[in-house]
């Protein structure tokens, strides 16, 4: 039995044990006051008789005129002494149980003895118990009803969210859980939250370990065989430092670009602007890469991490630099909810089989086709955008950007 049922099973036995208490307590206390309340008219009715009672020289006898009043409800009494009764009234004394009966001691060794019966208030006593009775499975009824809404609104998100806690733990990745209202809602909302950011800590992490094990493998090989080969004199040492340089080249942006991947969600969101962060990067070329770039931007002001933003650029510039053709499209326009960023060669674009697998770490050994991709793609993301990239109508590969905008004015370039 899960946590659940087993605490709506303890609340449904705590409602029946405080329902079965309480119609006890109200029963004793309900009969406590009944006889209470026979006893003080059993305790009256007997000094009336008393003051009926007149005494003469052959004992006690009773006024006539106090005799109707007496008579009346269903009160009994009588005067005996030694066993002998003197005076009766009412019928016969009762003896047996459902009667409250009274002695008292009188002059010259009489005594008077006095029940009565009220069945008014047995009726009333049986008519509570009855209720009551009648009320206990009601109230189990009701209180299992409340038991059960507050199960499936209180309980079932609760255990569902111990489920997914439990099932984060193990790094299984548990479905979105249901966000409503109230607290338990934002409770399920923050849960999801911290969920996403786990998974994309965990997939960075393996997608760092296979990178770093796949790229920097094949260069440090290089660099072993080409060191083997110059030792055994079969090359010469132009072309080893040649080949040296070049993997070491390789390495080094390798983990440049994982060192850029591992830092990742740590920066803030902010105002970015676009021309600032094209001309730094723009800056860092040499002239005949800058003249390829041509800027076409619209709206130029976005929210993203602005360092991690301006690495995410410097790949897609990069990437169209060294596969593309003739120039680079840069360009900007505003779209429903937000900014939309295009980074376009005229390259051969990239075969369709492959487009759907483009963003992902290990797709090939090419630079910007593995980690470089990823990247953007994260930082994109991390943005509250996404990335999108096709082959453009007349060739070549586009990236485009959906970010959100700070504001939609144009500004020209």
């Amino acid at each position: 039995m899960d946590f659940g049922r087993r605490l709506m099973a303890s609340l449904l036995l705590l409602v029946l044990v405080v329902s079965a208490l309480q119609l006890a307590v109200g029963y004793f206390a309900f009969r406590g006051t009944l006889q209470r309340e026979l006893a003080d008219e059993l305790s009256s009715y007997a000094q009336r008789v008393r003051s009926a009672l007149r005494w003469g020289p052959a004992g006690p006898d009773l006024s006539p005129k106090l005799v109707p009043a007496l008579l009346s409800g269903s009160g009994r009494f009588r005067v005996e002494k030694a066993g002998r009764v003197q005076v009766q009234l009412g019928g016969s004394f009762p003896s047996g149980a459902g009667w409250l009966r009274a002695s008292l001691p009188l002059r010259a060794g009489y005594r008077l003895q006095v029940a009565r019966r009220d069945l008014g208030d047995l009726r009333a006593l049986s008519a509570y118990l009855h209720t009551s009775l009648w009320s206990f499975p009601l109230g189990l009824l009701l209180a299992s009803s409340v038991a059960l809404a507050l199960q499936r609104r209180l309980l079932v998100p609760l255990e569902r969210l111990r489920r997914a806690a439990i099932a984060l733990a193990a790094e299984q990745f548990p479905a979105p859980l249901p966000e409503g209202k109230g607290a338990l809602g934002g409770l399920s909302a923050s849960f999801n939250l911290m969920a996403a950011r786990l998974r994309q800590v965990l997939e960075r992490e393996r997608a760092l370990t296979r990178y770093s094990s796949h790229e920097l493998r094949t260069p440090l090989a290089a660099l072993r065989s080409y060191q083997e080969a110059f030792a055994a004199g079969l090359i010469p040492q132009e072309e080893v430092l040649a080949v040296w340089t070049r993997n070491l080249d390789r390495m080094e942006s390798t983990l440049q670009a994982l060192l850029d991947f591992t830092h990742l969600g740590q920066e803030q969101l902010s105002e970015v602007d676009l021309v600032a962060v094209l001309g730094e990067l723009a800056a860092e070329y040499r002239p005949a890469e800058r003249s390829r770039l041509r800027l076409d931007l619209g709206p130029r002001r976005v929210l993203a991490p602005r360092e991690a933003f301006r690495g995410a650029l410097r790949n897609l510039i990069e990437n169209a630099l060294r596969y593309g053709l003739g120039e680079v499209l840069i360009r900007s326009w505003e779209e429903a909810g937000g900014i939309a960023l295009q980074v376009r060669d005229h390259g051969p674009g990239v075969p369709e089989e492959r487009l759907l697998q483009l963003g992902r770490p290990l797709l090939g050994s090419a630079a910007g086709h593995g980690l470089g991709l990823a990247y953007t793609r994260q930082v994109v993301e991390i943005a509250g955008g996404r990335l999108e990239l096709a082959n453009a109508a007349g060739g070549g590969l586009e990236a485009r950007l959906h970010l959100k905008g700070v504001d939609s004015a144009s500004s020209p370039v």
